[in-house]
């Protein structure tokens, strides 16, 4: 495993990677650290896109993105749609050259095609960095969530944690049940992160889930 990096992942799309990687962001540049909050692809929207502009904004530089599509699909489907064409070499180089500390946030889920028959998998596998899983807390999250972590441990990497981000601004008893059964199962922390419409303001949520998944991290 490469240290200085954290790769952060998703059982699918729209399950809160940019908020929680926001959230991580924010805490290291609380404790005086520079992180850099990268999004190497992204699909959907003009460049830089917003999810990119989010996290880069909670660690306090520019928008880092490799290449942007505007359609909203998977970086192959989007960058074949554009009559364009991407270098899976290319992207790792950029990433790569990133300044550390970083968190770079991939597209979608762990086997979303990127180029061809190269996926987000194939990205973090070349980056090596320990692998983040964030799963929306609802019904079929146990299965969602544990394929893909099996999937990232399988691929040698290491299983940094899960964040478990709760479906509503009011928990129901599956969620207790599905954050208590995934803790029963994996070695690798499992922390709950409460319902955020929208970027919420600082708080000690981010500090706790900093520790958990990036532990000895240091900083002030």
């Amino acid at each position: 495993m490469k240290p200085g990096g954290l790769f952060i992942t998703g059982t699918c799309t729209d399950v809160g990677k940019s908020v929680v990687t926001a959230m991580l962001a924010r805490s290291m540049c609380r404790r005086g650290l520079r992180p850099t909050a990268a999004k190497p692809l992204s699909t959907g929207s003009a460049p830089p896109g917003p999810d990119a502009t989010l996290i880069a904004a909670a660690a306090g530089h520019a928008p880092r993105v490799f290449r942007s599509f505007p359609t909203p699909a998977a970086p192959d489907r989007s960058a074949r749609i554009a009559n364009e064409s991407i270098d899976p070499q290319r992207i790792v180089s950029w990433c790569a050259a990133l300044s550390c500390p970083r968190l770079i946030e991939g597209v979608g889920g762990w086997e979303v095609p990127l180029v061809g028959r190269w996926n987000v998998s194939d990205l973090a596998v070349a980056l090596g960095h320990p692998v983040l899983v964030v799963a929306r807390n609802h019904l079929g999250v146990l299965n969602h969530t544990l394929l893909t972590c099996a999937a990232i441990e399988h691929r040698g990497l290491k299983l940094a944690g899960v964040a478990l981000v709760s479906d509503g601004p009011d928990p129901s008893p599956l969620e207790h049940w599905n954050l208590d059964d995934l803790r029963n199962r994996l070695k690798a922390p499992v922390e709950p992160v409460p319902h955020y419409r929208t970027m919420p303001p600082p708080t000690s949520d981010e500090d706790r889930l900093l520790d958990q998944f990036w532990p000895g991290l240091g900083g002030a």
